[in-house]
């Protein structure tokens, strides 16, 4: 939300809008008949404008915009969604510290998730942290995708890409669910699916 009234007359290319979002704001890019608005995170394009009401105007994105001022981490938002397996296996893996070095999508598995995971496979996770940190990169994509965006093929951080299939307004992952969308992060967006993803390439290795 524009702090002020933008009309589609008022953009020109490298507008800074300040927006009601305390220090925050978006940046206007015109390239031939294409608009987009960008965050230091990602970017929207303009789809329609000029929408005006009683007290503003509203203009049509395809996207949703992320701040990159929010406070909290990847692994901050997990243990704030109570997703504490999650975030101890990725201390076990030394890969706290990677997900802050870029912007992330983390398809998020929940604790009884993890529980649910052959105790043998998890042996296997634990005593290889090579084969830890491949698994858990598998639920990693090296961009924001927010829920709505979610389609086909995702590549991954790990070891090959995710199948996104849709069906009305289920989404799964590798058909796995996803039970909750569009955790805000500083650097990306949590989506919490109910199983831990294995990826293809490792199914042999750990005897699956």
């Amino acid at each position: 939300v524009a702090n002020g009234i933008v009309a589609a007359e008022d953009l020109s290319d490298g507008l800074v809008i300040d927006t009601l979002a305390p220090g925050q704001q978006l940046t206007t890019s015109i390239v031939g008949n294409n608009v987009s608005f960008a965050t230091e995170v990602n970017s929207a394009d303009l789809l329609a404008a000029d929408f005006f009401a009683g007290n503003g105007v509203v203009h049509k994105i395809d996207n949703v915009l992320i701040p990159r001022a929010l406070t909290r981490s990847l692994a901050s938002a997990a243990v704030m969604e109570g997703l504490m397996t999650l975030v101890s296996v990725l201390m076990s893996a030394g890969l706290t510290s990677t997900l802050t070095q870029g912007n992330f999508t983390v398809f998020a598995p929940t604790n009884a998730a993890f529980a649910a995971v052959d105790n043998g496979i998890m042996a296997q996770l634990t005593a290889n942290q090579t084969l830890l940190q491949q698994v858990l990169l598998y639920h990693v994509a090296p961009e924001v995708i927010p829920f709505d965006m979610l389609n086909g093929t995702i590549p991954t951080a790990g070891p090959g890409s995710l199948v996104v299939s849709n069906s009305g307004a289920l989404v799964r992952v590798n058909n796995v669910l996803i039970s909750k969308a569009n955790v805000v992060a500083q650097n990306g967006l949590i989506h919490v699916v109910d199983n831990v993803l294995i990826p293809p390439s490792l199914l042999l290795t750990l005897g699956l």
